[in-house]
């Protein structure tokens, strides 16, 4: 999830040109006291949880709930978001993502872009709408939904020649899973992004959400690989040991024992895991220096990110250094 305040701080002049959104809740909070990114709608049927995620608080009565934030469509984006139905998805209860929509009432008519998850299919898919018309440009694979609980990953390409891709991960898969291709010649007047939840009255508490992210690709090549070969020729670039890539949140609120995946190492009386869910230096007066580190190897076509923060202004004697290898 700091990773995704990261991208708000790095991105945040193409923010206001390209209508970015990067949200994880980290501040418990989704609308109101100047948030850099305002959701509005039914805000009274949702909540932040303990776990820092969004999550639908609505009552028996409710059968839809929506927000949306404001965010324009443009060419070369991608989306990204986490989410889990803590049921098995039907067709009435599902989940509604607008990519884009020119209307801000999400169950109305409306001209846009959404993936649904869930219905009676059992799967993701992109649909235009137009109207009261609609038309399916992805279907997604049949039943791959079909659990009593549904978490997953999504992430949705546009690149410039109009190609889209929709993908997903469950959360027990190690990689995406291409759910289809389509192409995308028109463009749409966009004013907002926005979540419409459809539910029973057993379900109105069971839809959770996470790690929104929309930007500008960055990449010519940006499309995860799906369905990898299980048995590749050996590439003397790539990493023989994948458990060494990092991927570190601490909203399990530790950064060492517990069998963790990412076991930090060092001083570790001198950190601790703050209310916020981040590393903090947690050292006396006297203590100088204080380092942490984890395994990890060095290799060619690899990626570095993370957030951070000092609540003061560096110098000579206040700074800190990131080893990408040592």
């Amino acid at each position: 999830m700091n990773k995704l305040i990261f991208l708000v701080l790095f991105f945040l002049a193409p923010l206001v040109l390209f209508s970015q959104i990067s949200e994880n809740f980290s501040d418990g909070l989704f609308y109101g006291d100047n948030r850099l990114i305002e959701w509005t709608g039914d805000v009274d049927k949702f909540n932040v949880n303990n776990s820092f995620q969004l999550q639908l608080d609505a009552s028996d009565a409710d059968s839809t709930a929506q927000l949306k934030t404001s965010s324009a469509f443009l060419r070369n984006m991608q989306w990204e978001w986490w989410m889990k139905m803590d049921f098995s998805p039907t067709a009435d209860d599902y989940v509604k993502i607008f990519l884009c929509s020119d209307e801000n009432n999400l169950t109305g008519e409306l001209n846009g872009l959404f993936v649904r998850i869930g219905y009676t299919e059992k799967n993701v898919c992109l649909i235009r709408s137009e109207g009261e018309n609609s038309e399916t440009l992805i279907e997604g694979t049949e039943k791959r939904l079909d659990t009593t609980a549904v978490a997953l990953r999504l992430k949705a390409v546009l690149d410039s020649s109009g190609n889209f891709n929709l993908y997903s991960k469950l959360d027990d898969e190690t990689g995406y899973i291409l759910e289809g291709s389509c192409s995308i010649s028109e463009s749409f007047e966009s004013t907002v992004f926005g979540i419409a939840c459809y539910f029973s009255p057993t379900h109105g508490k069971e839809f959770y959400f996470d790690d929104f992210l929309v930007r500008e690709l960055e990449s010519d090549n940006p499309y995860p690989e799906p369905n990898p070969d299980p048995d590749p020729d050996p590439d003397p670039n790539s990493d023989p040991n994948p458990d060494s890539n990092l991927s570190e949140n601490f909203n399990d609120s530790l950064f060492h024992g517990g069998s963790r995946p990412v076991e930090w190492t060092g001083d570790i009386d001198k950190f601790n895991v703050n209310a916020s869910l981040q590393l903090q230096l947690d050292a006396s007066g006297a203590d100088s220096p204080a380092q942490l580190r984890t395994s990890s190897a060095f290799l060619r076509n690899k990626q570095w990110e993370w957030w951070m923060k000092m609540d003061f202004s560096p110098t000579v004697k206040n700074y800190v250094k990131v080893f990408l290898c040592s």
